[in-house]
């Protein structure tokens, strides 16, 4: 694990038990849950690696040594966040911005506070509520106050001209 995330890991074992899951290679289903048991306490100076060691049951024989795997570390959960497209969040002259949905089909210009982004996920810790729909494509072509067409993503097609594509806040 890179050296950036030892004092993420060293907290949340001393909070308690941290829990990791095993996915192959394509990150389909999951192979193995388990529990780290071990920190190392050195960092790789060649790699800028920490060691970790977990321990899994494998009953069914799913993880086999030498084969590589995916494994992903619940360090914690962040209570009370707002979770968006990545997409939605836009750098402003004011730090990261947001265009929402307003019920007349016209958008307004909010800045936000982001906690983290995982993958095509980021979480918004202030700026926008629960409920809420975000624009995730062609915020270049908006201004506050434009009105748009606002198409839920399962109805988005594929090649979009002028139209903007929306997300519901979860």
């Amino acid at each position: 694990m890179p050296e950036r995330s030892l004092d993420a890991v060293r907290a949340s074992l001393a909070a308690g038990t941290i829990t990791a899951r095993v996915t192959g290679r394509d990150n389909a289903a999951v192979q193995a849950e388990g529990v780290v048991d071990f920190i190392d306490n050195t960092v790789d100076p060649t790699t800028g690696m920490i060691t970790l060691k977990t321990r899994f049951p494998n009953i069914d024989h799913a993880l086999w040594p030498g084969r590589f795997v995916n494994v992903e570390l619940r360090l914690g959960t962040d209570a009370g966040q707002i979770i968006v497209p990545t997409p939605a969040v836009q750098a402003g002259q004011k730090g990261p911005q947001i265009f929402v949905v307003k019920s007349d089909h016209t958008v307004e210009l909010r800045s936000v506070a982001v906690s983290r982004t995982v993958g095509d996920l980021t979480s918004i810790s202030s700026g926008i509520a629960a409920g809420e729909t975000v624009v995730i494509d062609g915020q270049l072509r908006l201004v506050p106050g434009a009105h748009i067409e606002v198409r839920p993503l399962s109805e988005t097609p594929v090649a979009q001209s002028e139209s903007t594509k929306t997300e519901t806040v979860r």
